[in-house]
């Protein structure tokens, strides 16, 4: 999952499109996390395995190299954004699940549902990738744009 993540950061540096540049090296943090949160259990800011921190400084030298080093201290609200967005993956209800697996399906891409904790979660079968809900998914292009106008990277007037 971190290489397709690395593949859209590399597409999106090309493209010098700076909020999916941002978006990407998020997505990348955020799975960092997790892989943390596996193996850790939990992860907070006094996790003192070095793990998280060498995960940090790895997203740190993503963030310099793409010429974004001065939003670091804005990471932390990107992964919000990240978070708030994915939780709008999973579907509300059994109806939009099947609805979700129909489109899914009608362009090629095999996938199936778990039920948990009360939400529908759509998964690609050949990797297990959580997919997003057709219904009600909310990217967290509009939340990322805001942090990187807060953080003086670009302007309120560029889309």
């Amino acid at each position: 999952m971190i290489l397709s993540e690395f593949d859209e950061l590399v597409l999106t540096l090309r493209e010098n499109n700076v909020i999916e540049v941002f978006d990407a090296i998020v997505d990348i943090e955020y799975l960092n996390l997790q892989s943390v949160t596996r193996l850790k259990g939990t992860v907070s800011t006094g996790d003192t395995s070095g793990r998280y921190f060498a995960n940090k400084r790895a997203s740190h030298g993503l963030l310099s190299a793409s010429g974004l080093g001065r939003i670091w201290s804005y990471l932390d609200k990107g992964l919000l954004a990240v978070h708030k967005s994915n939780m709008t993956k999973f579907c509300l209800t059994y109806d939009d699940a099947i609805y979700t697996c129909s489109k899914y399906f009608d362009s090629g891409t095999e996938c199936y549902i778990e039920e948990k904790g009360g939400r529908f979660v759509i998964l690609r079968k050949r990797d297990k990738k959580v997919m997003k809900c057709a219904v009600n998914y909310k990217p967290p292009t509009d939340d990322l744009r805001k942090i990187l106008i807060d953080a003086g990277v670009i302007s309120d007037e560029i889309n």
